[in-house]
């Protein structure tokens, strides 16, 4: 286990880190390698920039494109619940004619119905009438 003063351990970071610098890889040397790399290095930038740019224009058209159909179903939607609600007003109106005109009929039958039972009681006591005639 090693027991060094930590001003030591810097101190010896600080070299080893000075020495690497200094140390350049072979190709780094030559100054055109070095433009020709970070020419290369510039062009790819450029592309992927490009790239970014062209990726965020198509997403904001997109996204333009979505807010105007969104737009337009909730026309569409609000339309449709005015639509609905008309329906649904002319539904209950409907329905309450319905069960008027439903009391009515019954009503008129009720009073058919007595009209008929008058009539039939007026027959059967004609026929009894003339039965017991023809019995006399």
């Amino acid at each position: 286990m090693r027991t060094q003063d930590p001003k030591q351990d810097n101190s010896q970071d600080q070299n080893q880190n000075f020495t690497t610098e200094n140390q350049q890889p072979p190709f780094m040397e030559n100054p055109d390698n070095k433009f020709q790399s970070l020419k290369t290095l510039n062009d790819m930038l450029v592309k992927e920039a490009k790239k970014r740019r062209e990726q965020v224009e198509s997403l904001m058209k997109a996204k333009e494109a979505l807010e105007s159909e969104l737009a337009l179903s909730s026309n569409e939607k609000s339309k449709l619940e005015t639509e609905f609600g008309k329906i649904s007003d002319g539904k209950v109106s409907l329905d309450i004619k319905n069960g008027l005109f439903y009391v009515f009929i019954e009503a008129q039958m009720a009073e058919m119905g007595g009209f008929v039972d008058g009539l039939v009681r007026e027959k059967n006591e004609k026929e009894n009438e003339k039965e017991v005639k023809e019995l006399r």
